[in-house]
Parts: structure tokens; sequence; C-alpha cells
């Protein structure tokens, strides 16, 4: 199977939301929708869970950078992203938290993203390659859940 580039520079985050689960922190973030060859205009979202971060308090990483391992390993943040009828791993490599936005809940960030296409067609006989990329969004806090 022929291997080509995806084109990773059109990807658009939207604002995203923190969240604190039932199993640790979950980034929510919209893609902007884009038009992928073979596949037409493409609406999706990457989904991250498992997260662990040093704190349940946001505020005590702003401006800290935080690095996490690769799936399969232990404690690495469980990812996909929908495209092309299948979900495709993605992982989180980096959060680089800004500083609070006048004491707001805003949280801007740089995050590095591994992604891996399984099966991703890019037209007959060519599959989209695994490729990593760094992008800046803002993330919305979202009110932590009651726990039982």
């Amino acid at each position: 199977m022929n291997k080509v580039r995806f084109p990773i520079e059109s990807l658009r985050l939207g604002v995203g939301e923190l969240s604190l689960e039932e199993f640790g922190w979950s980034i929510h973030l919209p893609i902007e929708p884009f038009d992928l060859p073979d596949h037409g205009e493409v609406k999706t979202r990457i989904e991250i869970d498992c997260i662990k971060l040093p704190s349940d308090d946001i505020t005590t990483l702003a401006g800290r950078m935080l690095t996490f391992p690769r799936a399969p390993e232990d404690d690495a943040p469980e990812g996909s992203v929908f495209m092309g009828y299948h979900h495709h791993p993605v992982d989180l490599l980096a959060l680089e938290f800004g500083l609070l936005n006048g004491g707001t809940t805003d949280i801007r960030f740089a995050i590095g993203i591994a992604f891996s296409f399984e099966g991703l067609s890019a037209s007959e006989d060519v599959e989209y390659d695994d490729i990593a990329g760094e992008f800046t969004a803002t993330l919305v806090l979202k009110s932590a859940p009651l726990r039982h």
C-alpha cells in the first residue's frame, strides 16, 4: 500500500473543553470543517480521555509544560479522531498551559498530537501516512461533575 502525506495544515482547531471526568481529565476539541480528497467535507473533533494532570486545580498549571507517554504505555491519554468512517488513534504528546486570561477559566495552550491513520484512503491503493503536529488552541474549563 502506498502512503502519502496527510494535509495537516488544513486542520484548524476551534474552542474546546477541558473537563474533569471519572477517569481523569478529558479534552473535547472541535476541528473546523475541511475538505479531504476522496472524502469531501470532513466534520469531526479530537477526543482525548484519561489525561492525568498533576493537580485538579487548573490554576496551578498556568505557565507549565507537561509531556505524556505515547500509547500503549501506562498512563498514556486515550484519544481518537473520526475520519473516513473510522476512529483513528491520537496520541497527546504535550500540553503547554498559557497564563490564565484575567482570572477566567479560558486556557490557551499549545498541544502536540500524533495521528495514526489506519486505512484512511487518499485514493485507490493509497493511504495517508501517520503524522504529528503542534497546534495552539483555547480550552474552556468545564465544571467538574459531581462525584458520588
